[in-house]
């Protein structure tokens, strides 16, 4: 896959080439100004393709966060458990595991959603 990059790649710079050393001057002028822009349009589209490769992480570890609570208090409340009795041990391990459950359906939702976009431009 990336010997296949590097050959369009040397492939379009050398059509570039032969295009730029074809115009004159001025048209040479425009030309160059036309492929600033163009770089600077691929430059903004490959760093809004990492905000989103981020984005991604950040929820994701947020959601995760949030799991991680719900299961330390969970844990407190079995720890608990064995020292007095209490009947809240039951409903913290069941909340605990929904939002295990709904975190992990979060994070794949999250990711299918921003990295199908990040793929589809591709």
């Amino acid at each position: 896959m990336e010997i296949l990059k590097k050959i369009r790649k040397d492939i379009a710079d050398r059509i570039v080439n032969r295009i730029e050393d074809s115009f004159s001057l001025e048209e040479n002028q425009k030309w160059m100004e036309h492929k600033k822009k163009l770089e600077l349009r691929m430059r903004l589209t490959i760093m809004q393709k990492e905000l989103r490769r981020q984005l991604c992480i950040f929820i994701s570890s947020a959601l995760g966060f949030v799991a991680a609570l719900f299961w330390r208090d969970a844990l407190f409340q079995v720890l608990k458990e064995y020292l007095p009795s209490s009947q809240e041990t039951l409903p913290k391990i069941t909340i605990a595991i929904v939002v295990s459950v709904l975190a992990v359906v979060g994070i794949l939702f999250v990711n299918e959603i921003l990295m199908k976009r990040y793929i589809d431009k591709l």
